[in-house]
């Protein structure tokens, strides 16, 4: 559950940063600094869902081994 709350806290943060970026449009500085944590927070999101993926294999895995036990 945690994980799933990091990953949906982050897509809300990539689409503000989007937003952000819009507004800063004629602002250099402003934008290259919204560009750097848009990246970060991209690299962020992917090492969750890859996390997430992981866990849910790993269940998966458990839950099958559980059945096979429980027969």
């Amino acid at each position: 559950a945690g994980i799933d709350a990091r990953m949906a806290m982050l897509t809300e943060k990539l689409s503000e940063l989007d937003s952000r970026i819009g507004e800063m449009a004629t602002d250099y500085v402003a934008l290259t600094q919204l560009a750097q944590e848009k990246e970060e927070t991209q690299r962020q999101l992917q090492e969750a869902e890859e996390r997430w993926l992981y866990l849910t294999d790993l269940q998966e895995r458990i839950d099958a081994q559980k059945a096979e036990k429980a027969h």
